[in-house]
């Protein structure tokens, strides 16, 4: 099965930012139903090891939930030679780097191996093969702000139909309400 960890965002902020991008990504573009933020990639992993792992989630300390806004467009490796057109984050970005962090400590205790790449907090939008120059796409940036509340940690198993990937919810891991969702 193939497998990764992430954070789902809200139908309201696909549609706000999907209201705001260019009608025209350039690449294969991962529709707004799709998006969410991917906290750790695992990859084949062997259907006898999810108990395993989402034990080790459970017991996880992924704190409080938050809200982050996207803002901005960039670029992986660079807008020069991108391979993949991205959302950025402000506010509620350490939250994020936090949360994945505590996601990979899980990981291990489940018995995975470290990750090697650094955590950066994304919304993939497109996917480009081979690269290609989007630096003026990145630069005139389209005006990327929505806010979505981090409230939970989803275990996701993703396999592809003659449509593209199809994402299944495993388990969810719910992160401590704060203060200010109490009140509401």
């Amino acid at each position: 099965m193939r497998l990764f960890i992430g954070v789902p965002i809200s139908g309201r902020v696909q549609s706000a930012l999907s209201a705001v991008l260019p009608p025209n990504l350039p690449g294969r573009v991962i529709p707004a139903t799709k998006w969410h933020f991917t906290l750790r990639f695992l990859g084949k992993t062997e259907a006898a090891l999810i108990p395993r792992l989402a034990e080790s989630l459970g017991s996880a300390k992924l704190g409080k939930s938050f809200e982050i806004e996207l803002s901005g467009l960039g670029a992986f490796p660079n807008p020069r030679r991108a391979r993949v057109l991205w959302a950025g984050v402000s506010t509620g970005k350490p939250q994020l780097e936090s949360l994945a962090q505590e996601v990979e400590r899980a990981v291990q205790r489940a018995g995975f191996a470290a990750e090697e790449r650094q955590f950066k907090p994304h919304l993939t939008l497109s996917r480009m093969q081979p690269p290609l120059n989007i630096l003026e796409l990145v630069d005139r940036g389209a005006s990327v702000r929505a806010t979505t509340l981090v409230d939970e940690v989803v275990l996701f198993h993703s396999r592809t139909d003659p449509g593209g990937a199809v994402y299944e919810s495993l388990a969810r891991f719910p992160l401590t309400r704060s203060r200010l969702q109490r009140a509401k």
